[in-house]
């Protein structure tokens, strides 16, 4: 089961170079009900939803830790799929 987790991974990574995309940030809220580490890492697809709305499938690409005296933040970079 792990092998073919590797195996579906390695090939949306290949597919992502050869497709059109579309990346954005966000900010997620970490510190209450998704904890990164934990509920979501980089390589993994989740539902993600907009100021107006819009939902789709992303895939976070990268993620960006901030801690500042308002707090821990962590930014995310997703891409569209």
């Amino acid at each position: 089961e792990e092998y073919e987790d590797l195996l579906i991974y390695r090939g949306l990574m290949d597919l992502i170079e050869y497709r059109p995309f579309t990346s954005f940030e966000g900010k997620a809220d970490s510190t209450k009900v998704h904890v990164y580490g934990l509920d979501f890492n980089i390589g993994d697809i989740v539902q993600t939803a907009n100021e107006y709305g819009k939902e789709g499938r992303t895939m976070i690409t990268e993620v960006t830790m901030s801690e500042s005296e308002s707090g821990f933040e962590i930014f995310p970079t997703f891409v569209s799929i």
